[in-house]
């Protein structure tokens, strides 16, 4: 399946008006951009996310780097707790998250803690996998002003302090992806019944499913205002297919 997650961003120096959208791919040979260009050659860029001027990358699973303003990289912390699979812009730092569900703030200016309170999370007893070993974190998304963090199997969890984690989708929808528009819409990739919508914060969910061949979704994106979703008959299925919504329909 593809992961459309970070694949469509603004990512030049030039000013906002001026800049044409540009394709950044995180693959297990570096950073690749449209042009062919390769950073990081040699070295599994695990993930990558822009905010703005802003963008981050996690280097074979444990490291993060930043850009800088003249295109050379700075690396801001490399983490413990064994492999991570995601990051995330918010507010001034990255959120980190990995392996047996643990989460991680990065700071822009360098160094890293673990958020221990998500190991407190009211719904973390129920996190789980179907092959019955330790969940992941899987996504992390942010509006600035709360952090929006997937759990496989485990739901999203939202919190404003990272302090206190509020449950938001039922656990059992099986989340794979989750990401936050331009207009604040939570938008949510499930195993269970499609593309998941929000728009109060998590408080309640509308699946849109009208156009699809199967509701097994893997990932999803916005862009610009418009939102694409994978999904398939299964996590093995060989049927996968990317849509675009068009209002309710995809």
């Amino acid at each position: 399946m593809t992961d459309l997650r970070h694949h469509d961003h603004r990512t030049d120096d030039a000013p906002p008006s001026d800049r044409a959208p540009r394709l950044l791919i995180a693959s297990s040979n570096g950073l690749i951009h449209a042009d062919g260009r390769t950073e990081f050659a040699g070295h599994d860029i695990t993930d990558v996310d822009v905010d703005g001027d802003r963008v981050a990358v996690l280097v074979d699973r444990v490291a993060v780097h930043r850009r800088e303003a003249d295109g050379s990289w700075v690396r801001l912390a490399e983490l413990g707790d064994g492999p991570h699979r995601t990051l995330a812009w918010h507010g001034d730092g990255l959120l980190v998250g990995g392996s047996d569900a643990r989460l991680w703030r990065v700071s822009e200016a360098g160094g890293a803690h673990r958020i221990e309170s998500f190991d407190r999370a009211p719904s973390h007893e129920g996190w789980h996998t179907p092959w019955g070993g330790p969940p992941d974190v899987f996504s992390i998304a942010s509006d600035c002003s709360d952090a929006f963090v997937n759990v496989h199997v485990g739901g999203i969890l939202r919190s404003t302090d990272l302090e206190n984690w509020t449950p938001t989708i039922d656990l059992h929808e099986d989340v794979h992806d989750v990401t936050v528009d331009e207009a604040g819409t939570i938008w949510a990739a499930t195993g269970a019944r499609g593309l998941a919508r929000s728009t109060d914060r998590g408080a309640s969910w509308t699946h849109v499913t009208a156009g699809l061949h199967a509701t097994y979704a893997r990932a999803v994106a916005t862009t610009g205002g418009v939102t694409l979703v994978s999904v398939s008959s299964g996590p093995f299925a060989r049927d996968g297919a990317i849509y675009r919504l068009d209002g309710d329909t995809l």
